[in-house]
């Protein structure tokens, strides 16, 4: 009787046990299989390798989309400073974070005056910068902002609002907590008793 071969396979581990000559033959014939097939088979990666390896990938900024114009009832209010002669509201319906780590949210600045600054912005916390997507015209749609590329933050000048949402709001121990509903209660703890409609 000849052996059982599948499809394009070679004999069979019994029938080659079986060559062998008896029981001992097939033990020992199987035991090589089983060492063998050990010591192909890949481990799992450690914690550490991957957290090395997360650690070492690229970071690639995801795509984004424009967000709808900014509602007055949408608005929450946040202190920067009281030197600052402008008031910012952030548009809680327009914060996101992304896969890629980055806060992104709708800004409006409101000048004493009553002049309106609406910007689409992005916060990365790794990297402690902000990006310029967009600026908001008046009747609701967007001018995409040309050659937009991450700046770092700083606490002075024309930075203070978005150092505000850094370390106050998006990344106060310097990590993303991706906590939206975290963040707003915060805001809206925080807000000042004003009107920024």
């Amino acid at each position: 009787m000849s052996e059982r071969r599948g499809r394009g396979v070679g004999p069979t581990i019994e029938g080659r046990a079986r060559r062998l000559g008896g029981s001992a033959g097939a033990v020992a014939f199987a035991t090589l299989i089983g060492f063998v097939a050990g010591c192909a088979a890949p481990k799992p990666p450690s914690d550490f390798e991957v957290a090395f390896e997360d650690e070492t990938k690229p970071w690639v900024e995801i795509q984004t989309q424009l967000p709808p114009a900014p509602r007055p009832q949408d608005l929450v209010t946040f202190a920067v400073s009281g030197a600052s002669d402008f008031r910012f509201g952030l548009d809680a319906s327009s914060l996101t974070v992304g896969t890629d780590g980055v806060y992104r949210y709708v800004l409006v600045a409101t000048s004493s005056q009553g002049s309106r600054n609406v910007s689409y912005e992005g916060i990365r916390c790794e990297s402690r910068e902000k990006k310029l997507y967009a600026t908001g015209r008046p009747d609701g749609t967007w001018v995409r902002a040309r050659n937009a590329a991450w700046t770092p933050i700083e606490d002075v000048g024309l930075n203070r609002q978005q150092a505000a949402l850094l370390k106050e709001y998006f990344c106060p121990d310097a990590y993303a907590t991706q906590d939206l509903a975290d963040i707003l209660s915060r805001l809206r703890v925080k807000q000042p008793n004003t009107n920024i409609n």
